[in-house]
């Protein structure tokens, strides 16, 4: 049986073998909109940051390498061990295992220095029984874009634990001409507008990078409750 773990898993293995980059294209355009488009025109400190579902995206080593501090969530194990080569902490690293309510395991590993922590396991049991703490921006990078409809609200319900009142959300995913099928599914300001209340667009970017045939698309949001 192929289960959805089965597919993440080879998806990975496939990209850091060699294959197709699919999400991982852009890396360079997509830190630079981060860092000057977005957040640092907004005056949004990223000193604490949390990356939901945050495979081995590039922005958490460079935040680590800049001094900052970040908390990751990521299903797919072999993913989460290529975001902790990526910062090149230094020191051994604390590793940590959990049993959840359900019985099933949920990884913790932090560097030495504290500055970087990422979980591997269930996105939506790490927040709901183990992540107690809040964050002031939060980055999803094709994670909500990546669910299909009838898991947004259950995602939604986690940000809103994680996520400090006032603090901002950086929401990246794409627009595509097929707008009932994916993942990535299709994201629309108007989407984005529905489906995100209590949140106000301060900003929006499309096409900021070329991926055929999708069209990337990202909005900082902040959070009015």
């Amino acid at each position: 049986t192929i289960t959805k773990m089965n597919r993440w898993e080879s998806a990975w293995t496939d990209i850091i073998g060699g294959g197709p980059p699919r999400w991982k294209a852009g890396e360079a355009v997509q830190n630079y909109v981060l860092l000057s488009n977005f957040l640092a025109e907004k005056n949004v400190s990223t000193e604490k940051v949390f990356i939901p579902l945050a495979g081995d995206h590039a922005f958490a080593p460079l935040l680590y390498k800049r001094g900052s501090s970040f908390v990751a969530t990521e299903l797919v194990r072999i993913a989460a061990m290529q975001l902790r080569n990526r910062c090149e902490c230094e020191g051994e690293w604390k590793e940590e295992s959990f049993t959840s309510s359900e019985g099933t395991t949920i990884e913790c590993w932090t560097s030495k220095d504290g500055r970087a922590r990422i979980w591997v396991g269930d996105h939506f049991t790490i927040v709901n029984e183990f992540e107690k703490e809040q964050y002031p921006v939060l980055i999803d990078k094709d994670a909500f874009g990546a669910l299909p409809v009838e898991k947004r609200e259950e995602y939604q319900a986690t940000i809103k634990k994680i996520l400090a009142p006032g603090g901002y959300v950086y929401l990246e995913g794409k627009e595509r001409d097929d707008i009932e099928n994916g993942p990535p599914f299709h994201l629309s300001r108007e989407l984005i507008e529905n489906s995100w209340k209590g949140y106000e667009i301060l900003d929006h970017k499309q096409n900021f990078y070329e991926l055929p045939p999708f069209f990337p698309v990202v909005f900082l949001l902040k959070r009015q409750e």
